[in-house]
């Protein structure tokens, strides 16, 4: 599926309403640094690229709850099953784990950090997508 088929009311609604930029940060295809303006040659460019795209879940990770199975990956370290703790946002943007594939229940504290971070199972995926 495409982002068009995914998104086209949304896309639809925020062109009515002139809250294309804000539909484009959103979902990642521009950033604040990257476009100030309204209705930018570049913007264009990049969404109708981005539209035209294979729809890939935008998963919100403040809603994914503790213990929730993911896999991630870290540099050598690749596809691990973890047990989900939480997302560090502006931190260091990397997931949390508990070590060991340990869950709170389990856990004596240890906990790891991720650079990607997958939900293990599709109805999770598709329960906290944006």
């Amino acid at each position: 599926m495409k982002n068009i088929l995914k998104y086209y009311e949304e896309y639809i609604e925020s062109i009515r309403t002139s809250t294309e930029c804000k539909f484009r940060k959103k979902y990642g295809i521009t950033t604040d640094s990257e476009c100030n303006r309204f209705h930018c040659q570049v913007c264009n460019n990049n969404t109708a690229k981005w539209l035209d795209s294979t729809y890939v879940p935008q998963i919100d990770w403040t809603k994914v709850p503790v213990d929730t199975p993911v896999i991630v990956s870290h540099m050598f370290d690749h596809n691990k099953r973890r047990h989900f703790l939480k997302y560090n946002e502006g931190v260091n943007d990397c997931f949390e784990t508990f070590a060991n594939g340990e869950t709170s229940f389990t856990s004596n504290g240890l906990t790891e950090h991720w650079l990607k971070c997958e939900l293990a199972h599709p109805e999770d995926i598709e329960k906290y997508s944006i």
